[in-house]
């Protein structure tokens, strides 16, 4: 038995019963789209799983946070957690087939990091207002900001494509879950060197003490269902461990 398969079947045993996905409406996209979360579980410690960030160029990672919302819809999450799916951050990207938001904004330039600039880099371009006018300037951040502040997870799990790593800051590096979920899922932990990226997303929530592993998955088409349906559930077995009342940790 490997140790992959080890760890499901230990996850596992912890499974609840299993409870219906409810559906939280998080915000409403610049062209009127809405924003939609799907809450799995009803334990204590509530965990955000963020896909399509980047809109249609990296529509693999909505798919993912879908197909990923289906198994455990289908099953069960961990009795003290709460599993909150976000698949389509960016609505208006997949609807218009843009990596930014309808006026040109990038989400993921556009929260409020200790780096945030107007002027950013995308994927092999210069983008002077890719960041925004300011900070979480844009309807689609807002309600994904806000969203996190008000349940305040205890983990952040956020997909990109297409760079085939898996990177956290020092929250994530501290708690041990960027090395478990790319133990389990098989994405070497590295940083993005590709271009400078400021204003992130992932970065925003772990400066604000939310371990946050982010993972960009190998190409633009592939979810990549089974290597991070391993490293999620790994990732959740570990900090379920944790979340129990007689463990202080979290």
């Amino acid at each position: 038995m490997g140790p992959a398969l080890a760890a499901a079947l230990v996850f596992s045993s912890l499974f609840s019963q299993q409870v219906a996905p409810r559906q939280l409406h998080v915000g409403r996209s610049a062209e009127g789209r809405a924003i939609d979360g799907y809450s799995v579980g009803d334990g204590p410690l509530a965990v955000v799983i963020v896909g399509g960030i980047h809109g249609r160029p990296e529509v693999n990672t909505s798919d993912l946070v879908w197909h990923l919302l289906d198994i455990f819809a289908g099953s069960s999450v961990p009795p003290h957690l709460t599993v909150v799916f976000v698949p389509e951050a960016n609505p208006d990207g997949i609807a218009d087939d843009t990596r930014e938001l309808a006026d040109g904004v990038d989400p993921n330039r556009n929260f409020p990091t200790s780096d945030w600039k107007a002027g950013t880099y995308g994927p092999g371009r210069w983008l002077p207002d890719g960041g925004g006018g300011w900070p979480l300037s844009e309807p689609e951040t807002i309600a994904l900001a806000q969203l996190i502040e008000r349940i305040h997870p205890g983990v952040v799990v956020s997909y990109h494509s297409a760079g085939g790593i898996a990177m956290g800051g020092p929250a994530s590096e501290r708690s041990g879950l960027l090395d478990t979920y790319a133990e389990y899922s098989g994405y070497p932990p590295s940083n993005f060197v590709a271009y400078p990226v400021t204003g992130d997303f992932a970065q925003w929530c772990d400066e604000i003490g939310i371990p946050t592993v982010e993972v960009e998955l190998s190409d633009h088409s592939d979810p990549e269902i089974d290597r991070n349906l391993s490293g999620l559930e790994a990732v959740l077995w570990q900090i379920s461990e944790r979340a129990q009342p007689s463990n202080p940790s979290y």
